[in-house]
């Protein structure tokens, strides 16, 4: 993990960090070609050429930001079909 994300990731829980590198680890063994990851405003992300993943992280969730997701919004369970955002919470929030 670079420094300026392991750094970024230092303000939130053990928990939130935990469900983060879960995420992260999907993300690195899903593309099979090298990936950099780099902050782009103050955001964890993780690029081949000109497409992205990225991961915004809250309080108690994570939304991923990806132009893929919106091939897979039937999977995820998404209700709005422009959306590239898909978010992981810690616990249940309804």
């Amino acid at each position: 993990m670079s420094e300026d994300v392991q750094n970024c990731l230092n303000k939130y829980s053990d928990e939130l960090k935990q469900l983060f590198m879960k995420i992260r680890e999907q993300i690195m063994e899903s593309i099979p070609c090298e990936t950099e990851e780099r902050l782009w405003a103050k955001l964890p992300s993780y690029y081949v050429e000109d497409k992205f993943v990225r991961l915004i992280p809250f309080k108690d969730h994570i939304n991923v930001e990806a132009f893929a997701l919106l091939s897979h919004k039937t999977e995820l369970g998404g209700n709005n079909p422009d959306s590239m955002y898909y978010s992981f919470f810690l616990k249940n929030p309804f």
